[in-house]
């Protein structure tokens, strides 16, 4: 997989996919859940909470992988370059 999107070093090409994953993801759902009869408010809300989760939980996996180093160095955990 190429690192950097059309070889510019700022656009990262997983960044750009995770990104239009949510875009695409949050678009169907709501046409679908506004044909459902859900409410725009409730479908933003559920949005967001899974979202949060998400990164969330993407952050919890990452230090469950090298867990002696985020013993010794907590403060890492809050490193999201990495």
């Amino acid at each position: 997989m190429f690192p950097n999107m059309f070889g510019i070093h700022y656009i990262h090409t997983y960044g750009f996919f995770v990104g239009l994953a949510i875009v695409s993801s949050i678009y169907v759902a709501t046409k679908l859940g506004l044909q459902s009869g859900l409410k725009e408010k409730d479908l933003n809300k559920l949005f967001i909470a899974g979202i949060i989760a998400g990164l969330l939980g993407g952050r919890l996996l990452f230090a469950l992988e090298d867990v002696s180093h985020f013993i010794a160095h907590p403060l890492d955990l809050f490193l999201v370059n990495q």
